[in-house]
């Protein structure tokens, strides 16, 4: 959400387009509510609930993609113990002999 869908200008953090004015509001609840997700899965990460904060992080990135989300998802994942599934709960496959 780094600018306006329909024109492109500079996102300033307003609920309408400067230039072209367009609504941005929808836009900035998503990004508000990725936020709130962001920081829900950094207090599940405090609190040791790893695979809460790996649900919470997944979501938010779902809603806005940024390093921060990326960052919370990665650590998340990996303490959760399931780095081929970031995102999802399924559990992972079971390696079996040949």
């Amino acid at each position: 959400m780094n600018g306006c869908p329909a024109c492109l200008a500079t996102f300033r953090g307003t609920p309408e387009c400067p230039r072209c004015g367009a609504d941005l509001a929808p836009l900035m609840a998503l990004a508000a509510h990725a936020w709130r997700l962001r920081r829900a899965a950094r207090e599940a990460l405090r609190a040791g609930d790893f695979p809460r904060a790996r649900g919470l992080a997944g979501e938010a990135q779902r809603i806005h993609d940024t390093p921060a989300g990326r960052g919370i998802l990665l650590a998340a994942t990996g303490l959760a113990g399931d780095p081929l599934h970031p995102i999802s709960s399924a559990p992972t496959p079971s390696a079996t002999p040949a």
